[in-house]
Formats: C-alpha cells, sequence, structure tokens
C-alpha cells in the first residue's frame, strides 16, 4: 500500500493585509498602536512581500520618521531583501512604486484597523496550527517517542494560546506606553485581582498575597512542618476555586491526601493506622473529595520538564494552573553529573521563575535548609538551635534569588532540644511589599496548620525590619 500525502490549504486573506496596509499609510501613528496592541508581526503576513512593507513601516515610526507611500517607496529603494541568500532589491521585491501607490484600491477604512490587525493574527494562529499539525504527523510516521511528540505539541501549541490570550511579545513588550496603559487599566478595573491569600493575615499585610508569576521559597529543617505549610497553601487556593498543582516527590499521593483529610481536625497517626470509626472523617473526606477538578496531586520522581509539561498542558485545556506547590525543590532530577549539581539546580531555578511569569502561576517552592552547626556546651548539653536566615537554603544560592517570598519556618525549642508548637514564620525576603520581620506563630496539633500568635503585626514595627 503506497504512502497517502495529505496536504491542508493554509488560510490567508492577501485582501484585508492590503486593507491594513493603506490604512497604515492613511494613519499610521493610530493605526499602529492598534496592531501592536493585536500582537501583530511582519511574520503574521501570509503574503511575504506585504510582511516586508510592513516591517519598513514598523522600522520608520520607532526611529519617530514620517511613513507616507511616497517615504515608504524612497526606504524600499535603498533597502534589499534575501531571498535563497541572494540580494534584491527591496521595492522590486514588493512590486515597484506602482504597488504602493496602488494600495488606496484595497479601501481600507481606519476604524477596521483593529479588525484587520486580529484577523491577520488569527489567520496566522491558524497557519501555524496547520504546520504544526503535519509536524505531529511526520513524527507519529517517523515513529518519534510519544514523549518527544507530546512536547512538541505542547511548546507549539502553548505559544500560540499565549498569542490568543494577549501574552505576547515582541514589539507590544517593548511599547511602554501600551504596557501602562495595561496596568491603569487593570487598576480601575472593578474586577477583583487574581490573588490568592496567605493564612497569615500579618503576611497578607506585608506582601499583599500570592499574585500570578510569584515564586515562594519556604525553607525550614527537617520535621518542622514545610510540607503542612504546602498543604495550607494548597487548601487555600482550592476553597477560593484556583485550579491548583501538587507535585510530591518525597510522599506518595495518598499519604497527602491523608493529611489534607487530618487538616479537618483529625488525628493523623489514627487516620494512619484506622483506629477511628469512618464515621468521624466522613465528612472531611467527603469535602476533599469534592475537590476533583480543582486539585491535582503528582507523585513520584519530577523534573523541570514534566513540571513545565504539566502547566502548558492544563493551559491548553483552557484550565490553567493557578497554583502549583513543589514537595521539595531539592529532590528535583537535575540532569548531569553530581559535581555540577548545583549549577543544574541554578539553571532548573531560573527555568521554574520563567515558568512561572509564562503560565501566570503562583508557584511554591519548599525546600529542606542546612545542618546548623552548633557546638555543645561545656556542660555538655545542646545549644538552642540558631534562627535560620536565607543563607541557610540548601545547596543553592539561586533560590534566594529567584523568589518574592523567602519564608523560613521556625519552632521554639525546650531545654532538651524538643520542638515546641510555638515558633516564627521569619519573612527574609517581599520583592514588592511593606517590609519584611518576624511574625509569631503556633503550630495548630489539631489542625496542623501555622497560626498567628496575635494578630497585628505591622512592618516597621519593633519586630519588623524594613526592606532597604
Amino acid at each position: 500500500m503506497g504512502d497517502r500525502v495529505v496536504t491542508h490549504p493554509l488560510p490567508e486573506s492577501r485582501q484585508t493585509e492590503l486593507a491594513l496596509l493603506d490604512v497604515l499609510l492613511v494613519d499610521p501613528q493610530r493605526v499602529i498602536r492598534h496592531c501592536w496592541a493585536a500582537g501583530l508581526t511582519a511574520d503574521d503576513f501570509a503574503t511575504h512581500r506585504h510582511g516586508v512593507m510592513y516591517a519598513k513601516i514598523v522600522e520608520r515610526l520607532h526611529a519617530g520618521e514620517d511613513v507616507d507611500a511616497i517615504t515608504l517607496c524612497d526606504a524600499l529603494r535603498h533597502d534589499t531583501v534575501t531571498l535563497d541568500r541572494k540580494e534584491t532589491n527591496a521595492l522590486s521585491y514588493v512590486g515597484g512604486q506602482a504597488a504602493i501607490m496602488g494600495l488606496s484600491s484595497a479601501i481600507g477604512i481606519v476604524a477596521m484597523s483593529r479588525a484587520y490587525a486580529d484577523e491577520i493574527v488569527s489567520l496566522a494562529n491558524s497557519r501555524a496550527i496547520v504546520m504544526a499539525g503535519e509536524l505531529l504527523a511526520q513524527q507519529g510516521s517517523e515513529l518519534a517517542p510519544v514523549s518527544d511528540t507530546v512536547t512538541s505539541a505542547e511548546s507549539i501549541l502553548a505559544k500560540i494560546r499565549d498569542r490568543a490570550e494577549g501574552r505576547h511579545d515582541g514589539t507590544r513588550s517593548s511599547d511602554i506606553g501600551s504596557i501602562v496603559e495595561s496596568v491603569v487599566r487593570q487598576y480601575q478595573s472593578d474586577e477583583p485581582d487574581d490573588t490568592i491569600p496567605f493564612d497569615l493575615p500579618s503576611l497578607n499585610a506585608i506582601g499583599g498575597g500570592m499574585f500570578p508569576g510569584d515564586v515562594i521559597i519556604v525553607g525550614a529543617r527537617s520535621g518542622v512542618g514545610k510540607s503542612w505549610t504546602g498543604l495550607a497553601h494548597i487548601e487555600k487556593a482550592v476553597k477560593q476555586q484556583r485550579r491548583s498543582a501538587l507535585f510530591s516527590l518525597e510522599m506518595p499521593a495518598e499519604q497527602m491526601v491523608r493529611r489534607l483529610i487530618a487538616m479537618g481536625g483529625h488525628n493523623l497517626t489514627g487516620i494512619r493506622r484506622r483506629l477511628l470509626p469512618y464515621s468521624v472523617i466522613e465528612d472531611r473526606a467527603v469535602e476533599v473529595g469534592e475537590w476533583t477538578g480543582l486539585l491535582d496531586v503528582f507523585d513520584g520522581s519530577c523534573n523541570v520538564d514534566r513540571i513545565q509539561s504539566v502547566l502548558a498542558s492544563a493551559r491548553i485545556e483552557g484550565k490553567p494552573y493557578r497554583l502549583a506547590v513543589i514537595d521539595h525543590v531539592h529532590l528535583l532530577e537535575i540532569p548531569g553529573p553530581g559535581n555540577a549539581y548545583r549549577l543544574g539546580l541554578n539553571t532548573a531555578l531560573t527555568r521554574l521563575k520563567h515558568m512561572a511569569i509564562e503560565h501566570g502561576v503562583t508557584l511554591v517552592l519548599l525546600a529542606q535548609l542546612k545542618r546548623p552547626e552548633t557546638k555543645p556546651k561545656a556542660d555538655g548539653s545542646k545549644p538552642p538551635t540558631p534562627k535560620p536566615n536565607k543563607h541557610d537554603l540548601r545547596e543553592s544560592g539561586g533560590l534566594g534569588d529567584i523568589a518574592d517570598y523567602v519564608l523560613m519556618v521556625h519552632r521554639d525549642e525546650d531545654e532538651n532540644g524538643n520542638e515546641l508548637t510555638t515558633g516564627e514564620l521569619i519573612v527574609d525576603k517581599v520583592r514588592d511589599g511593606a517590609g519584611t520581620g518576624d511574625i509569631p506563630v503556633i503550630f495548630d496539633t489539631k489542625y496542623y496548620r501555622f497560626k498567628e500568635r496575635h494578630v497585628g503585626y505591622v512592618a516597621g514595627a519593633p519586630n519588623g525590619r524594613e526592606i532597604a
């Protein structure tokens, strides 16, 4: 049986492209803003010569120069276009002066310029989808690994979705006027901010909550309560109908779910050993079960590529994650030899920060701290464990570099070195906030979460430190 070749016509609209170029020459300053707002680039034009004209118009406008049919002809006359490694005169390539002077035959209407730009971008996206499908079909016919094919699809479609949702890059990102306009529009909007509050009121007063793109580092020594803190973030987000993902690298999913049930006020040991009647935990178990669609738990080995794949797939499906917790970051698989671990981890952390911005997700990274170097006292007793700071984060200064928040969980000790329920949440870094400081907390052993010992902390108070 012979190979079947399937070809797909690529959507295009020559008339719309001509109409847009026409109105650009009529009112360039006004129309170009519509083009940039739509994320239009020269590569979006199906007819390459139209893209050459558009690129030259944009170039002149960026340089603060006038643009009309005459000046465009003159600019193209002194420029070249490279085709098949050969240079040709740009004016001749686009069809000469007659082609530019004849643009008015397209009868473009200035008021329609935004619609023209949007249509060209939509058609460009459609062409990209068709070409992506053909690429994936080729990979399938060549028996490429399924994981490679899926990754290709996610990468291509994520970029297309970004453009469709206005998260495109290029000229618009460098246009400060458009960025200011977007910020002001959001500031004046009646819609609530897409913010997830922290459990602790004082922490909200300092930083304002968890915003899209934030990376939050929660550091603690073993057994202090990192995982419980991550689950508290998850519960807060889910109860506000924000879809969340938990990457549990240390514990199986079933163990994390048992902990979520225990956070309803039930003894974890009793749940693990099945000592409690089911009727006692039923209401909380049903509540957690109703989080289906709002919480996904991924356990086992994990690397940055897997996290990217999960976040990209969710966006492509139209159900993006708003919060993702990684428990804990030092268990991420880092490629390369062991002696290059720190460099590899820093690279992975940089990717995670870019990923948070790209997907509009808050990433909460639970991190292990270095073991404190303490010498026994003269009487042989153990000295109290010193309070941690961001320099105690294990293996990598990169954690502090990418973080919007660095939070250290510390619990007090008795004279024998046993941890007490009282302690502090040490706010060691807030990228945008009122200050940093130490928030007195207590670990609620019934509901397995940290709570403030007293509410009313204000940055700048005696136990607060203003940001330099």
